[in-house]
This record gives C-alpha cells, sequence and structure tokens, in this order.
C-alpha cells in the first residue's frame, strides 16, 4: 500500500496528489481558444433569436387582442361564445 503523503520537513506534510500549475495554465489556454472560435459563430445566433423573439411577442399581442375583441363582442362574455353556465346543462 502507497502512502499518499511524505514528510520532506521535519513532520511537514505535502500531498503529491493535485495538478501542476503548467497543466492548469494549458488548459485555460484551450478553454481560451474555444471560446474565441465560438463567439463569432453565436453572434448570428443571438441577433436571430431576438429578432424572433419580437416576432413572436408581436404575434402574441395580436392574438391577445383578438381574443379580447372577440370576448367583449360575444353577448354573454362567457367561454365559449354565446354560451352561459345555464346553456351547459340543457
Amino acid at each position: 500500500m502507497k502512502k499518499a503523503y511524505s514528510s520532506k520537513r521535519s513532520g511537514a506534510l505535502s500531498c503529491k496528489n493535485g495538478f501542476t500549475l503548467v497543466e492548469l495554465i494549458v488548459v485555460i489556454v484551450i478553454l481560451g481558444i474555444l471560446i474565441a472560435i465560438s463567439i463569432p459563430n453565436l453572434i448570428p445566433l443571438i441577433t436571430k433569436a431576438s429578432s424572433m423573439s419580437s416576432k413572436v411577442n408581436e404575434h402574441y399581442q395580436k392574438v391577445l387582442n383578438a381574443s379580447d375583441s372577440i370576448n367583449a363582442s360575444s353577448s354573454s362574455g362567457a367561454w365559449p361564445f354565446g354560451t352561459s353556465s345555464g346553456d351547459a346543462e340543457d
């Protein structure tokens, strides 16, 4: 069974497990390169998504306005149009 700790100085324990500074820097550089490559590809997608979002919101407002006008023009104001709770039981 191997020891995970070794004593270099008088009674001081140091762990030999872990990453070195070079390994951490290499990982950070690789992540930076990947981010630099992906950002130019994501900008058009973000722009397209925001324009689609505004179109969806506009359509949603049209549907709400249409349903409000239909509800206001129905005789009883109940859903479905023109029925009341007494009509459904007959």
